[in-house]
């Protein structure tokens, strides 16, 4: 049963997302094949997995830190299709084509600090499905905490032209605010020859 409280997700505990909300937006199935790049431990993976029981949720952290705990948590849970692993993003270990929706759990700025970031979405592009939907939970421009400093934060507008740029197009015309710290974009892949 998915839990429609709001989750404390990070490592400080203090910033939420409605998870009730977020999976509203999210096209989930029953047998839909799910990629989660998770900056942090995130109960709402597990609310994820439980929607798509004859699915698969592959959460890929991005560091160490995190991995040990949600594994215990999944399995304290007894769930059985979520597939944890530690991976770099410019080279995730997925077939082509092979994910109905791509969701980046705070680390979108995390992968532009970086110099893999536009390999990170290339493959992205790659694993997703063409009817594929990318999901970006990101913290708010705002300043204070939780989250990064404000200067290497990203607004939904500067959000929409990084992905636009990477062949990305908005699959709504606004952000969804899911959170008083976050808000959620939601793309498809987009025709580059048509822009």
């Amino acid at each position: 049963m998915v839990n429609n409280k709001s989750v404390t997700g990070g490592k400080k505990g203090f910033d939420r997302i409605d998870v009730k909300k977020l999976l509203a937006f999210l096209p989930i199935c029953s047998d839909s094949t799910i990629l989660d790049m998770a900056g942090d431990f995130d109960a709402y993976t597990i609310a994820m997995a439980s929607l798509c029981p004859h699915g698969k949720v592959f959460v890929f952290y991005l560091r160490e830190e995190g991995l040990e705990r949600f594994i215990e948590e999944i399995s304290d849970s007894a769930i059985i299709n979520v597939i944890p692993n530690v991976v770099t993003p410019d080279s995730l270990p997925l077939g082509s084509g092979t994910m109905d929706i791509c969701l980046l759990t705070k680390v979108f700025h995390d992968l532009f600090q970086k110099s893999s970031g536009h390999e990170a979405l290339g493959e992205i592009k790659r694993v997703l499905k063409p009817d594929g939907v990318l999901a970006v939970i990101e913290y708010k421009k705002i300043t204070g905490s939780p989250g990064p400093p404000i200067k290497i934060r990203i607004a939904p507008g500067e959000l929409d032209e990084t992905l636009r740029l990477a062949g990305f197009i908005p699959a709504i015309k606004q952000e969804i605010e899911i959170g008083p710290y976050h808000y959620l974009s939601l793309y498809r892949k987009g025709d580059r020859q048509h822009e």
